[in-house]
């Protein structure tokens, strides 16, 4: 148990050092890089079961396909950042981030 979850938190700091990544260099990406980045981002948190990084994902790669201005990715990248460092990972987590981000576009 304590193997897996070494593995797990390793698999985080991961995520957080990509996403982190993304945000500094949010500006220069191209829509379909970013898209790319996220989508994997996704992929890794739907395998370990991180369901609120990946709900955040999959909001991001929406406003990504809609063509949504650049505006609004940071936000998301800010929420996902937040995501993969927390441990909480059941549905009501997600609920919760996805109503945050919500209120940050809003704001």
């Amino acid at each position: 148990m304590q193997q897996e979850q070494t593995a797990l938190n390793m698999v985080r700091a991961d995520l957080c050092q990509q996403i982190d990544l993304l945000l500094r260099a949010t500006g220069q990406l191209q829509p379909t890089h970013l898209f790319n980045e996220i989508e994997e981002i996704r992929v890794i948190s739907a395998r370990y079961g991180l369901e609120p990084l990946r709900r955040l994902a999959r909001g991001l790669e929406k406003q990504l396909a809609e063509g949504h201005q650049k505006s609004v990715f940071e936000p998301w990248l800010h929420m996902m950042r937040e995501a993969a460092s927390c441990h909480r990972i059941d549905e009501q987590a997600a609920e919760t981030f996805i109503a945050a981000t919500s209120l940050r576009l809003n704001n």
